[in-house]
């Protein structure tokens, strides 16, 4: 599989020479929306290698989707270095150092930062202490993007957790009865008997 991988990264390079950074990036992006992130990375590494504005970013986020995290993390930096503004490369860079609480939070606060009201960004905030199992600083996170944003069931779902593992049981029925679509989510049947009796 590993050199399947590497014939076509190759196969790419070849058919990337000649081409203007306008087709280096048409054609990584064509690859890249129907997840061919192996396709698109050598388009816009050779991008990259001609300075286009965003090309890092993207190299970064095929590499992310790739599960090669650790040089995901470096394009990133690289582009962050070009372009302090890209909130995108905080948010995947928060996701790389989610393990480490302190350290994705600082991140995911400069993705927060440049853009305050991004449901994903703010979300992704909220996730990181209920990850940590930090239930009180979730709640918090997940009240105050639903102050935005009512209608991510996922905020809802979780902030319903938050506050059944707070011994707020009543609560946490109230928040999971404003779920669209519970269909969706882990506990379904548990949930809705719970929810019932109160």
């Amino acid at each position: 599989m590993k050199s399947t991988l590497l014939f076509i990264h190759l196969l790419g390079v070849i058919h990337c020479v000649g081409q203007s950074t306008d087709e280096l990036m048409k054609n990584g992006n064509t690859q890249f929306s129907v997840g061919n992130y192996t396709a698109a990375l050598p388009y816009f590494e050779q991008a990259s290698v001609q300075q286009v504005a965003k090309a890092n970013f993207m190299v970064g986020l095929c590499l992310y989707n790739l599960t090669n995290y650790k040089e995901a993390n470096k394009y990133f930096d690289v582009e962050l270095s070009k372009d302090s503004t890209c909130a995108q490369a905080y948010y995947f860079k928060a996701l790389i150092a989610a393990s480490t609480l302190s350290v994705a939070v600082l991140i995911i606060n400069k993705a927060i930062a440049l853009q305050p009201t991004n449901n994903a960004y703010l979300l992704a905030k909220a996730n990181l202490y209920y990850r940590h199992n930090n239930y009180t600083e979730a709640l918090l996170n997940y009240t105050q993007l639903l102050a935005l944003n009512n209608t991510i069931d996922d905020a809802h779902y979780k902030l319903g957790y938050c506050k059944l593992y707070i011994n707020d049981t009543l609560g946490a029925c109230q928040s999971w009865r404003k779920i669209s679509e519970l269909d969706d989510f882990e506990n379904e049947a548990q949930i809705t008997q719970w929810c019932a009796t109160r």
